[in-house]
């Protein structure tokens, strides 16, 4: 592990700091704690020494997970901790600013934090709030006099200007801010500005939130594997002579391990890295990193899920275009965008109207200062637009059913087969046609039961002339054309040939169908 001191504070961090903020849920059970408690301690034995922390973060479950870690860890490393404090989590004066660090050391049961940070302040307005007389700023003053904290930052979520207007006025020590391979030229200045000033460097959503590894495309004339691709991003930051350390929030031990080599074998990284990312690898701006800042919406909207799946919308989709068997850019934009919801656990389809009142709350608290209200008009005038969603998907069911179809054949078995039958259901009550799903598979051959109903009966593609349906319905989204291929010759025999899905429509289901 490499080290590098902190500004002009006489603390050296790790390369690589630990950000308690994105432990997955399985973790957050007290059956699962201990598995992240592994985590931490496994990251200190390898040399990560700074643990980046703050009592809002991972459900809140972080604090108690890193104070059994330093439980464990006892005295064997030396370890660093922070603390932080928002402005919407303490009554702004100097003695609750005092009185709110004094709690947090109880709940992590140690006696000094090394860093205090003044967390996700989003502009120069907001900084100055903070350095009000007989403010935050006069506690932290306070409290490193008592001996509760060591040293002073501010994790800035604000604009670069006003980033670098706030460092310059030089009351913080070192500074957190978001740098990663999609913004790091814009952020340039920043970095330039703290190694003029001598400030320390923290960098935040180093892997964009996962959107790096998850865009392996991005990154097609260097590599398209995952690891090295996230490897690659973490040297890129630590190339920067300016950072101090790299914070990622690892969810796995596998995550943790690829994390830790990017800094141990620093001397693998090669200068035409640093050339391609900043000359060819196109600059995005806009993009949800899924801080979860923004939730606790008035009316139920899941925003961060919202957004997050929205940042599919900033890439070139067309290379989904073989894929889904779509050419048109606009829809494979909505195909992608309703991927990620459903992925991301939207309930899906939507349906109704745009339920966002425009009190805009989500955005005074998003620290990327997203246009949020404009994006979720955006993603419902999309749904209702060309989006297979639940209005339309009961209109197909009920053309069906206005059909009067006596016997009905649906190609192939997928998962859109299924949800039409069981929809149908639900819906309509028991359907007044006899159901046929075509498979080849002949172990699925037989009665297959939706619920505690026999829903159809499955047969192989021989089958469709004896059975002799009034229609056929294809159902699969990307195979439509190629299922047709197999079955137009029944089209001769009268037999009516229906596809499920129009050409400008979203697939209703992902998995199979």
């Amino acid at each position: 592990m490499e080290y590098r001191r902190f500004g002009k504070t006489d603390l050296w961090l790790s390369g690589l700091g630990f950000g308690m903020n994105r432990f997955p849920p399985e973790m957050l059970t007290e059956e699962g704690m201990q598995q992240a408690v592994r985590m931490v301690t496994y990251a200190v034995d390898r040399g990560v020494n700074y643990i980046d922390v703050a009592r809002n973060y991972s459900n809140k479950k972080a604090f108690p997970i890193l104070k059994r870690a330093l439980e464990e860890i006892g005295g064997r490393k030396e370890v660093y901790v922070s603390v932080k404090m928002m402005l919407n989590h303490t009554d702004r004066t100097k003695q609750g600013a005092v009185q709110d660090i004094r709690e947090q050391l109880r709940a992590l049961n140690i006696q000094t934090a090394d860093l205090c940070f003044a967390q996700a302040v989003k502009s120069y307005e907001e900084y100055q709030e903070i350095m009000k007389p007989g403010g935050i700023y006069e506690g932290f003053l306070e409290a490193k006099k008592e001996g509760l904290i060591r040293h002073i930052c501010l994790s800035s979520h604000a604009t670069v200007e006003e980033t670098m207007q706030i460092m310059e006025e030089e009351k913080f020590e070192g500074y957190t801010i978001t740098y990663h391979l999609l913004n790091c030229v814009q952020m340039r200045p920043v970095l330039e500005k703290a190694r003029k000033l001598g400030a320390g460097i923290l960098t935040m959503n180093s892997l964009a939130g996962g959107l790096l590894p998850q865009n392996p495309q991005l990154f097609q004339k260097l590599t398209e594997n995952t690891d090295e691709i996230c490897q690659m991003a973490l040297q890129y930051i630590y190339s920067q002579p300016a950072v101090t350390s790299v914070l990622s929030g690892m969810q796995t031990l596998e995550e943790m391990k690829c994390n830790i080599r990017a800094i141990e074998q620093m001397e693998e990284y090669r200068p035409e890295y640093t050339d391609y990312f900043e000359k060819e690898l196109y600059q995005k701006n806009g993009l949800c990193t899924g801080c979860d800042y923004c939730k606790g919406c008035p009316r139920g909207i899941p925003v961060k899920s919202l957004m997050y799946s929205y940042n599919v919308l900033q890439w070139d989709n067309s290379r989904y275009a073989g894929q889904y068997r779509r050419d048109d850019k606009s829809l494979l934009d909505n195909i992608r965008l309703t991927q990620e919801m459903m992925h991301y656990g939207v309930e899906f389809p939507l349906e109704g109207e745009n339920p966002c009142i425009s009190c805009r709350s989500c955005e005074r608290k998003c620290t990327q200062s997203l246009p949020i209200v404009d994006r979720i008009r955006d993603v419902y005038e999309r749904i209702s637009g060309r989006v297979t969603e639940k209005g339309r998907w009961k209109e197909k069911l009920e053309e069906i059913k206005a059909a009067k179809y006596r016997k009905v054949v649906f190609y192939p078995n997928c998962a859109t087969t299924r949800k039409f039958l069981k929809d149908y259901q639900d819906w309509f009550g028991e359907p007044e046609f006899q159901s046929y799903i075509i498979d080849r598979n002949e172990k699925l051959w037989g009665n297959m039961e939706i619920g505690e109903r026999i829903a159809a009966e499955v047969s192989g593609p021989e089958r469709i002339g004896e059975i002799n349906p009034d229609v056929i319905i294809l159902t699969h989204y990307m195979l439509s054309d190629v299922l047709y291929h197999n079955v137009e010759q029944y089209e001769e025999s009268g037999i009516e040939i229906k596809w499920i899905y129009g050409t400008e429509d979203v697939p209703v289901v992902y998995l199979g169908g």
